[in-house]
């Protein structure tokens, strides 16, 4: 069907979310729709979810006050990180997603998502993603110690 209508079909090789949000970043796609939010952790600069009448365990209304059954979420990266009460860059939200989302590999004891946004705007999220742009692996592997205390 897909192809009938002209539609590009493409399989991620990893992480779709990843994957997507690297085509929103290159300007393949415009957006990515999704229900969750990691598409900006990855990069994506914008990010469509909550199709939905209720959100929140609330009815969702339009400008005219009618209850909407087609209601959606729109996020665009460069409003969040130019937040000043947010205080994050990309490399904070990957941070925090590593320490408290779906992609962290082990659990911290005390370690919220309070904290791991503290860390995140102390800059640790940008000091990690500068040595690990800089760095070769035997580098970052010395570094790592260091940034972990």
């Amino acid at each position: 069907m897909l192809d009938a209508f002209g539609f590009d079909c493409h399989t991620a090789s990893g992480e779709a979310e990843a994957e997507l949000a690297y085509l929103n970043k290159i300007h393949v796609i415009d957006a990515v729709i999704t229900n969750d939010g990691d598409s900006l952790v990855w990069g994506a600069k914008i990010v469509i979810c909550s199709f939905s009448a209720i959100i929140n365990g609330h009815a969702v209304y339009n400008g005219a006050q009618k209850h909407d059954t087609n209601h959606a979420y729109v996020f665009r990266a460069n409003k969040i990180l130019e937040h000043a009460k947010i205080g994050l860059d990309q490399d904070g939200f990957l941070l925090i997603a590593l320490f408290c989302g779906d992609y962290s590999t082990s659990y911290k004891p005390g370690m919220g998502i309070k904290i791991a946004t503290g860390l995140a705007q102390a800059g640790f999220g940008t000091s990690l993603g500068n040595a690990i742009h800089m760095y070769s692996p035997m580098q970052l592997e010395s570094f790592l110690p260091g940034w972990r205390k």
